[in-house]
């Protein structure tokens, strides 16, 4: 919250759109990784055989994927052309950084032990 008050202090005109950028790329990232994990689970499944035992099946997949990450690229290439919302970016970018040095100063890339998950087969029983 501090931070928002010196921005708001700095930049009064401009913090709305500098705040509400850092949170729209945020939710991009996240969606991102969403599309990512879904192209690699479904790369798994189709090398394992068992992609037809998937009950709802991503519509157009794997072009809706590529389609949807071809959009989120468009959209950070054109934020990049304004102040406001390539400050967001930075932001996000520099937000995404200490959170990857987090992760491994505090040790979650070490599991003590492996987990095994039993794969979902279907709802029939």
């Amino acid at each position: 919250m501090l931070i928002g008050v010196v921005l708001n202090y700095f930049l009064p005109a401009s913090i709305f759109e500098i705040i509400t950028s850092v949170s729209a790329f945020a939710c991009m990232v996240t969606w991102m990784m969403i599309l990512f994990c879904q192209m690699s689970f479904r790369k798994k499944v189709k090398a394992e055989g068992t992609i037809s035992k998937i009950r709802y099946k991503m519509p157009f997949s794997p072009y809706s994927n590529y389609l949807t990450l071809a959009f989120f690229a468009v959209v950070l290439v054109s934020a990049m052309f304004n102040a406001n919302t390539r400050i967001g970016i930075i932001a996000t970018v520099i937000w995404l950084i200490a959170l990857v040095i987090m992760y491994y100063i505090v040790g979650f890339n070490k599991q003590a032990e492996k987990v095994e998950f039993k794969r979902y087969e279907s709802d029939d029983v």
